[in-house]
């Protein structure tokens, strides 16, 4: 023991002395993928967005807004898919039946399940506001949204797509269908977080990227009107938008294929952040591991193949901010990604006795990000007590986002050079086969 903390200290003497020898051009090139996309992204943005909010709430019309929001209140229809839910899938009604808002009917599609769903959904049968439906053999969650579709009140306004294995706060539609007052808007994305947080180690790292990328991010791009997904979990659309645009298209990402094609209609899509969704997230690192592959392949396949002409200008769907979409998903997904690895990559083999140093500084520079988010956060909170317990996971979350590169790097060749996703098991086989191969 005495070794290992006396190779620590000598280890933090040297790193200490080669950093003083660094120039200032060094420094640069060591954090220069975070200063030049990092920073600005996840760091001056949300700060220009914070100053903002800020002055909004301090003139006062931000509650008056609100309220006039939230009388509108249309028909809406509630589909929720599920095959094997067996376990949850009475929780996720009965979470649905305690809304608060005065309109709405929940449509339960069993997908071809294997185990007793269907027995535990005979009690809805007779229940006024559920619509229950089984089919024989599973079609995949995009064909059984369809068909929700066309099992929706005619007189409904809005779609609500949720997950079978979720629970909702008691405001979370009337909060989720407010934005539609405006009717320039196609779809709304809800604010998603993780049930089972507090389980073990990866769900709480999964937790405090949730309130990083989701209700903090989304928070963002929805501001700046750049938002790209309403989760499959938690989204609302405009129903006959939805009609409009052929419905969900098959595959993984089908969330966020329908939100593409809602702003190439010339359609804005928002994040409503106090529209709460609970999920349970995967508590294993494989588990975790399986779904960032299929997030990331879906990425490259809907938004770089299937809808990369809205970043052409002169084309029918471009928009300036619609430009900006592909440009992140580029730029962060695919060269920063690759640029990363390549840098280290090139560290280690020229200069491998740097590397470690390097490592931690890189380290010390997310860190500090994470602490300036971690307060934005906090800021916005509605349970800062709760998210501060969440939040001081990304303290020590390096590992976790190095393993989420690794991820994407993975994911993303695959999918560009092999178009991977298309022998993803998320949707049968037969389904995925007469897939349109973009």
């Amino acid at each position: 023991m005495e070794w290992l903390i006396n190779n620590i200290f000598s280890y933090l003497d040297w790193s200490v002395y080669e950093v003083h020898r660094m120039d200032l051009w060094a420094l640069l090139g060591v954090y220069a993928s975070f200063l030049m996309i990092d920073g600005p992204r996840y760091i001056l943005t949300k700060i220009i967005m914070l100053f903002h909010d800020v002055a909004v709430e301090l003139g006062g019309k931000l509650d008056c807004e609100k309220q006039e929001a939230l009388a509108y209140q249309p028909r809406v229809s509630i589909i929720c898919p599920g095959k094997d839910e067996r376990e949850h899938i009475t929780g996720t009604i009965e979470s649905l039946l305690a809304q608060d808002y005065p309109d709405f009917e929940i449509i339960v599609i069993d997908d071809g399940s294997s185990d007793d769903t269907w027995g535990v959904l005979e009690p809805y049968i007779e229940h006024p506001q559920v619509k229950l439906f089984r089919r024989q053999i599973a079609g995949g969650k995009s064909s059984a949204a369809n068909m929700g579709l066309k099992l929706a009140d005619p007189k409904s306004e809005v779609i609500v797509i949720v997950d079978s294995d979720s629970s909702y706060h008691k405001n979370a539609i009337s909060e989720i269908i407010a934005p539609f007052k405006d009717p320039k808007v196609g779809g709304v994305s809800g604010n998603i977080r993780a049930k089972n947080w507090d389980e073990n180690l990866i769900t709480r790292f999964q937790a405090a990227d949730y309130l990083h990328s989701v209700s903090l991010g989304r928070r963002f791009t929805s501001w700046a009107g750049t938002l790209a997904i309403c989760s499959g979990a938690f989204g609302a659309f405009r129903k006959s938008l939805v009609e409009a645009v052929g419905g969900w298209d098959v595959g993984p990402g089908e969330d966020g294929d329908l939100t593409i094609k809602m702003r190439k209609i010339g359609y804005d899509i928002r994040f409503a952040p106090h529209a709460t969704c609970f999920t349970d997230v995967p508590n294993s690192w494989r588990g975790w591991w399986k779904q960032r592959r299929r997030w990331n392949r879906g990425l490259i396949r809907y938004k770089m193949r299937k809808h990369f002409d809205m970043a052409i200008p002169g084309s029918d769907s471009y928009s300036f901010t619609n430009m900006l979409v592909i440009l992140d998903v580029f730029f962060l997904r695919i060269f920063l990604n690759y640029s990363f690895f390549f840098y280290f990559t090139t560290a280690i083999l020229f200069a491998p006795a740097y590397s470690p140093l390097i490592l931690s500084l890189t380290f010390m520079g997310y860190f500090f990000s994470n602490c300036l988010q971690m307060a934005i956060q906090l800021y916005y909170s509605e349970e800062p007590l709760e998210d501060l317990k969440i939040l001081s996971a990304s303290l020590i979350m390096y590992p976790y986002r190095l393993g989420q590169r690794i991820i994407r790097l993975i994911s993303v060749t695959e999918e560009i050079f092999a178009r991977r996703s298309y022998r993803d098991p998320y949707v049968p086989s037969r389904v995925g086969e007469a897939t349109i191969h973009w």
